[in-house]
């Protein structure tokens, strides 16, 4: 099985939307929606979180 990281780098690789991934994959939008990180809000101030590798 494919990993977070691996999921979210296919997705973006072949230009697929949430839908289109949950459907590739098998799964709900939602879960497609919860692999990818929350964007990080500038305007609160301080550092972006740390990516993971």
């Amino acid at each position: 099985m494919a990993t977070l990281a691996e999921r979210v780098r296919l997705r973006r690789a072949w230009h697929l939307t949430e839908q289109q991934a949950a459907s590739t994959f098998g799964l709900t939008s939602a879960t497609a929606r919860s692999w990818e990180p929350e964007p990080y809000d500038d305007d609160k101030g301080g550092e972006p979180p740390a990516r993971r590798s």
